[in-house]
């Protein structure tokens, strides 16, 4: 499944890596970055292990990723945004 990054997205992934660079280190941004990153191709190939948030917003999910929460829906089971 394709991941679709939207723009809101790219601003809050940008604003995590800036905050692990100022708080640690490049490395420990990069680091962070990456894992995240990582997680997020997993929850492209397993969807459904996401809760369901329905009843705040239909058809969207959430998952929980260290100590971020990423939010997605499925778009046709061929890509996640």
């Amino acid at each position: 499944m394709r991941v679709i990054i939207s723009p809101k997205a790219e601003e809050d992934l940008a604003e995590i890596w800036n905050y692990g660079y100022r708080k640690w280190s490049q490395q420990q941004a990069d680091k962070c970055f990456s894992l995240l990153g990582s997680d997020i191709e997993f929850i492209a190939v397993f969807p459904n292990l996401g809760l369901s948030i329905e009843n705040i917003e239909k058809g969207f999910f959430y998952k929980n990723i260290a100590s971020h929460r990423v939010f997605y829906r499925i778009i046709k089971m061929e890509k996640i945004e």
